[in-house]
């Protein structure tokens, strides 16, 4: 029996070592990805103080340019794109840029880890859940981008962990200050982590309230500096012409309002599944324990907003919905899978158990992303069969390709291909609604074109489209 236990112990470390492998390789692939798409390199150009569709070769500006154009050319808080505006500093080559989110995503990865091990007491079964964020498509895929995503999700797994602690000291006024410094902090990341940080935020308000020790003083520490940042992001960042600060809907995006599909799509259907678990617990153990409450609570929000037609309802832009979930069923398999005689045999139980539900969001093993890449091979054969010839660019890749030239691998290039002199850039009257200038390939001197060719029509009918690369076109 002894030796049994010892062989499959060892074939688990076997197993965390070849999903750790895995992890690397995809890193690898991402972090050596030159081409930033068009809301990496939009990010880029934002923390520049200049924006998507600025004129090439413009000079940088400083900070409050960089919050300025924010404003008008983003629709997260922008805290990350001040972060990037002085990661910038420092360099702007691609892998450098990358390795700021990645720092976030590593932080986001130690606090799952140590937010489960806080639950669980097992290790192992935290480590190996942790390592399976790095083939995790949703999360994965937000591992280099250069976008605030992996800044929310360190925050949510931070908040989440902080959380737990107030608990264990009966939410004393120092527990209370780091969680509310720590929301404060990330509440500039994206709007989706502001309401996150709502719902803790009422939560704890209430478990305040019933301490009855110190009421004021604690509600003093934890609201304040919560209270200074949400203000700060509304009244610098929202209220404005281009934030949609009256909650409209974006036709490009699903809302429960007027989107019946919703409610059989996999996040929904999960919500269902979970809310399940926790009522069957519920009736069990007549009481719900604080990751249960919050696994009911953030959704709930979250569908709520989206039936009044205020937020979409969807993997990305609720992706606090997803972390929350993916941690409450994840603790309720452990607890549920519990062989006490055997307990060596409990993670071959559970682990296999927690990958059918994680893959029930988006999968595993893929390379999330990967549809970026004929985007980068376009450009390429686009430039490398430009010659003397001159390149129109539409808006979609003018951020990118621009980058690529000032900043990028092909700067060196850039006097060889005559940029900018060789090329036109399509240019947008106005940023939010894409309305374009009255110039149109057809009206152009141009014979090679990179386009966003879904959106042309009848104007690409004149042009030829390459044999082997999307959204490149010949006259």
């Amino acid at each position: 029996m002894k030796d049994l236990e010892l062989i499959m112990t060892r074939t688990k470390y076997i197993v965390v070592g070849v999903f750790i492998v895995l992890g690397l390789v995809i890193l690898h692939k991402y972090i050596t990805n030159p081409w930033l798409w068009h809301d990496e390199a939009g990010q880029f150009w934002i923390s520049k103080g200049l924006g998507h569709q600025s004129p090439p070769i413009s000079s940088p500006g400083g900070l409050w340019q960089v919050i300025v154009s924010n404003q008008s050319h983003n629709s997260d808080p922008g805290g990350f794109s001040v972060l990037l505006h002085f990661w910038l500093m420092i360099s702007n080559n691609y892998i450098f840029i990358r390795i700021l989110p990645l720092l976030f995503f590593f932080g986001f990865v130690y606090f799952f880890y140590k937010y489960l091990l806080a639950l669980t007491n097992n290790a192992f079964f935290s480590f190996f859940c942790a390592t399976l964020l790095f083939l995790l498509p949703l999360t994965v895929s937000r591992m280099v981008e250069i976008r605030a995503y992996s800044m929310e999700l360190m925050g949510i797994t931070w908040a989440m962990l902080l959380l737990h602690r107030c608990e264990k000291n009966n939410y004393s006024p120092k527990s209370l200050m780091f969680l509310s410094l720590c929301m404060a902090l990330f509440c500039t990341s994206r709007w989706d982590y502001v309401i996150f940080a709502f719902v803790i935020g009422i939560y704890t308000f209430i478990k305040v309230i019933k301490t009855k020790t110190l009421i004021w003083k604690k509600l003093v520490v934890f609201c304040l500096p919560l209270l200074i940042s949400v203000l700060c992001v509304i009244f610098i960042t929202f209220l404005n012409q281009y934030q949609n600060p009256y909650l409209h809907k974006l036709d490009y995006l699903a809302y429960m309002s007027d989107d019946p599909s919703v409610f059989y799509h996999r996040l929904f259907l999960l919500f269902l599944f979970n809310t399940g678990v926790v009522l069957i617990s519920f009736y069990k153990k007549r009481t719900f324990t604080q990751l249960q409450t919050i696994s009911l609570m953030v959704p709930t929000m979250f569908v709520i907003l989206s039936l009044m037609g205020k937020y979409p309802w969807d993997k990305v832009r609720t992706i606090a919905v997803v972390i929350i979930l993916i941690l409450n069923l994840t603790n309720e398999v452990y607890h549920i899978v519990n062989l006490k005689k055997r307990t060596y045999l409990a993670d071959y139980i559970r682990i296999p158990l927690v990958m059918i539900i994680w893959h029930f969001i988006y999968g595993f093993v893929s390379y999330p992303g990967g549809d970026r890449l004929p985007e980068y091979d376009s450009f390429k054969y686009a430039v490398n069969h430009k010659e003397s010839k001159v390149m129109y660019v539409d808006w979609w890749f003018s951020p990118s390709l621009r980058y690529m030239y000032e900043y990028g691998p092909y700067k060196d290039r850039a006097q060889t291909d005559d940029y900018p002199g060789s090329f036109r850039f399509q240019e947008l009257i106005d940023v939010q609604t894409r309305e374009k200038t009255a110039v149109l390939p057809r009206q152009t001197d141009a014979e090679i074109f990179m386009l966003h060719h879904d959106e042309y029509g009848e104007d690409i009918s004149i042009l030829n489209l390459s044999n082997v690369y999307p959204w490149v076109f010949i006259k």
